[in-house]
């Protein structure tokens, strides 16, 4: 994708983008650091949820950068699909309702379930094509790939070497505390690109 410069208006856009985002991070208590901002505000305009971010450090784990993909707005859904669960496991251990009335709870509490999860998966599909097209032509060792860890209803971004850290060397961490870095902020800018030249 070629680099282009944008314009007045797109600029005051993204601009007003960060502000926004800055604002709702104080009223939803988000936690985001201010040197993964562009990263989360980027994904945000192109519709994809990031609630907390880090851009990752020494001091503690995971030491590499992640931003967390999650739809908010379904977190009564959530709610609801785990009060199933609850019931249908409470009847099992209670055995006084009939069997298939114990099954038809559990089967309520997978069918939502998959429902949720369908719905958490459309944000991420958008991310996935993104990174897709990010690797099409881009070769980097593989650790620092870009990938998206499941964590059921939510996702984890971050590099694929990113889970080794804890047992790296100090020297070795601090090195590909650096690289993954570059790389999420090179895909950032690659977001952005696709953000400016979306009319």
């Amino acid at each position: 994708m070629s680099i282009q410069k944008p314009s007045f208006e797109r600029e005051q856009q993204w601009q007003e983008a960060i502000r926004r985002h800055i604002q709702q991070s104080k009223e939803e208590r988000w936690h985001v650091e201010t040197d993964i901002v562009e990263t989360v505000v980027v994904l945000q305009e192109l519709g994809i949820t990031t609630p907390s971010a880090s851009i990752g450090v020494l001091k503690h784990p995971p030491y590499a950068p992640w931003v967390r993909i999650y739809r908010t707005d379904l977190d009564e859904e959530e709610k609801r699909v785990w009060q199933v669960w609850e019931e249908a496991q409470k009847q099992n251990e209670l055995k006084q309702l009939p069997q298939d009335e114990i099954h038809r709870l559990f089967a309520q509490y997978h069918k939502m379930r998959a429902m949720l999860i369908s719905k958490h998966l459309q944000e991420r599909s958008i991310l996935l094509k993104h990174l897709i097209i990010f690797y099409e032509r881009r070769q980097v060792p593989y650790d620092r790939i870009l990938i998206l860890r499941d964590m059921q209803y939510s996702a984890i971004l971050e590099s694929e070497g990113a889970q080794f850290q804890l047992q790296a060397s100090a020297q070795e961490r601090q090195q590909k505390l650096v690289e993954y870095q570059q790389e999420l902020r090179q895909f950032t800018e690659f977001l952005k690109q696709i953000y400016f030249s979306v009319l």
